[in-house]
């Protein structure tokens, strides 16, 4: 498992995210401890 934040970006710069499936929120653990959780 992984745990991303992406910041700090130039102004006017933007972010390419590539993907394998559709984006769906409901796949993603939002918070940094339910992730820590979940991956023990």
């Amino acid at each position: 498992m992984h745990y991303r934040t992406l910041d700090n970006f130039s102004t006017n710069s933007v972010a390419l995210v590539l993907s394998s499936d559709p984006y769906d929120p409901e796949d993603y653990i939002w918070d940094l401890e339910d992730f820590k959780k979940a991956a023990q």
